[in-house]
């Protein structure tokens, strides 16, 4: 059996034997007629089988810091998120949405002119309740991810005179048609939406599918990586999200753990406040071997009361004071395209 995106025998999936295991799992399931069998080896096999990293780049451990403003409150919240970033000396990646920085503009000039990096969430966050509550991004066309994007190109750069070069889908529901619309905006290099316990590279990786791979078909097929030699230059990189210590399929973030009112169903406010750091060095120290972790949070969340922002502060210099160097995911990727070696344009 010959897959793109599982790998052959000799392949990423079938070495070793619980590869073989995985490989007759997948041909059992196909002979008794399960394709769900094989969506589901796709999107959760690499979490329970994972590969060896590449060793880390030269230098500190580096924690790329990233926020996603899905709402007109993580708006609000910004002028105060950047006071603290500026406080601890951080910089930030800011995931923003075209349609929300036309109406409030404001808060995001600011901190682009503080130097924090402006980033691509979509022009209306497909599923968002509010701004587009019948749509979900993976189930739209190329050509209607591509308007999402290109609209929200145009916004940031208007409004903030940054062309960002990264991309985060809506709640993460990346899609192999977003690798053919992201192909008509060559400015955006970088991609952070899988999270690392689902692809055996839990570093920054060439997505198969982005260096122009088998496996367009699949919509998981981006969870194998391109060889690096192989890859064309500028290939887009994947910049995997670290998961939370308690819930490998969960990434690091404020949604999860601290969110209000919380919604376990949906796995939201799943921890306390207190629970909050405690999380966070654990996480940390899980990923030092790898030199590499990344999170997001939501400035609603942080920012919601005196007591919930003193605590994120604490956090951000407990990581610089464990000797970890928070970076944006804009150099989080110069850093990696650098160490593995990737050509660019």
């Amino acid at each position: 059996m010959t897959d793109s995106n599982l790998g052959t025998p000799a392949g990423p999936l079938g070495r070793g034997p619980l590869g073989r295991v995985a490989l007759g799992a997948v041909r059992a399931m196909d002979a008794v007629g399960v394709p769900a069998g094989r969506e589901l080896m796709r999107r959760s096999l690499w979490g329970a089988v994972p590969l060896a990293p590449p060793a880390p780049p030269a230098g500190p451990p580096r924690l790329a810091l990233s926020f996603d403003l899905d709402y007109q409150a993580d708006t609000d919240a910004l002028p105060g998120l950047v006071r603290l970033a500026d406080r601890v000396g951080v910089p930030m990646t800011l995931f923003s949405i075209g349609a929300l920085v036309d109406a409030d503009p404001g808060p995001y000039r600011e901190a682009a002119q503080a130097g924090h990096e402006i980033a691509n969430h979509t022009h209306t966050h497909p599923n968002n309740p509010v701004l587009c509550p019948d749509h979900e991004f993976w189930d739209l066309s190329a050509d209607d991810m591509a308007d999402e994007i290109g609209r929200a190109q145009d916004a940031l750069e208007r409004h903030t005179g940054q062309r960002p070069t990264g991309f985060r889908t809506p709640h993460f529901k990346d899609a192999a048609p977003m690798w053919d619309a992201l192909a008509r905006f060559p400015e955006i290099t970088y991609v952070s939406t899988v999270l690392a316990s689902q692809t055996p590279h839990r570093t920054p990786y060439v997505p198969h599918t982005a260096a122009g791979g088998a496996g367009r078909a699949s919509r998981f097929g981006h969870h194998r990586a391109a060889s690096p030699a192989a890859s064309p230059p500028g290939a887009t990189l994947m910049i995997p999200l670290t998961p939370d210590p308690d819930h490998r399929w969960s990434p690091f973030c404020s949604y999860h753990a601290i969110r209000q009112p919380a919604n376990p169903a949906m796995g939201a406010g799943m921890h306390t406040l207190d629970e909050f750091p405690v999380l966070w060095r654990e996480m940390l120290r899980r990923a030092r071997p790898l030199g590499f972790a990344s999170v997001y949070f939501d400035p609603l969340d942080v920012m919601r009361d005196a007591e919930t922002e003193t605590v994120f502060e604490t956090m951000l210099r407990d990581a610089r004071s464990a000797g970890w160097e928070v970076v944006t995911l804009a150099e989080t990727e110069r850093v990696w395209r650098e160490h593995l070696n990737l050509p660019l344009r």
